[in-house]
């Protein structure tokens, strides 16, 4: 929101195209917040309810710093925020106000930004120990924890991609899925009821065995060692001499 002139905001939200996903990084630090009231006198995300006509459509990214009022009107425009804990906690970011946002029925999904996790699990995981560390409650997800976000991320992060398939799996779709084997001692006794919350709360990427990708199994084994020697000379063509 601080990073471009607000009129080139209004201008992409016009003459884009309306069925397309449309993203936006706001209101992630404390500054930003600052920053924005001195120079519109709106807060980030106050200016973007007022001259926005956000709908499903839109993916706030951190949303991290809201007002009462600004987490309400937020949750009942139907947009959608995109919540980043691991990077959000790397940076000091804060924490987003999810239990008061979602007791209004807001939409959310959880995103790597910077890339410091990539454990869709953790993510998750962080984000409900957030909450669980200012409200002093747990159960930030309700009694079925774990698919309730498993549910959540799912579905609002497929919008994010401009997929508004609210099912896991649909007949004569592509199949995309990943294979966590059972034979884990925390997930091999547990109730079927209680599976989704298991796997939130233990699992690990090293967990993940196989992936299916539009339908085409791709094995962990197979192309690991070709990924990681591609990560380590990327990273080395970046490092500061």
């Amino acid at each position: 929101m601080r990073g471009v002139d607000h009129r080139d905001i209004l201008r992409a939200v016009n003459e884009l195209p309306n069925d397309i996903p449309f993203h936006i990084h706001i209101s992630e630090q404390v500054k930003e917040v600052a920053d924005c009231l001195q120079f519109l006198g709106k807060r980030p995300v106050e200016w973007l309810l007022e001259n926005v006509d956000l709908n499903e459509r839109f993916h706030l990214v951190h949303a991290t710093h809201l007002t009462s009022a600004e987490t309400e009107n937020l949750a009942k425009s139907g947009a959608n925020v995109v919540l980043c804990p691991s990077t959000e906690g790397n940076l000091g970011d804060g924490i987003f106000p999810l239990r008061d946002y979602q007791n209004f029925g807001g939409n959310w999904s959880i995103g790597t930004d910077s890339h410091i996790g990539l454990n869709p699990f953790e993510e998750i995981r962080l984000l409900d120990y957030g909450q669980r560390l200012i409200s002093h409650k747990r159960n930030t997800f309700g009694a079925n924890g774990g698919l309730f976000a498993l549910t959540n991320a799912t579905v609002a992060g497929r919008r994010a991609m401009n997929n508004f398939e609210p099912e896991f799996f649909v007949t004569g779709a592509d199949f995309d899925a990943c294979v966590i084997y059972e034979e884990e001692q925390l997930l091999e006794n547990v109730s079927f009821e209680n599976l989704a919350s298991a796997i939130v709360y233990t699992a690990n990427v090293s967990q993940i065995n196989e992936t299916f990708v539009a339908g085409k199994l791709v094995e962990k084994d197979e192309n690991y060692w070709t990924i990681r020697e591609k990560f380590v000379a990327c990273v080395k063509r970046f490092r500061a001499p």
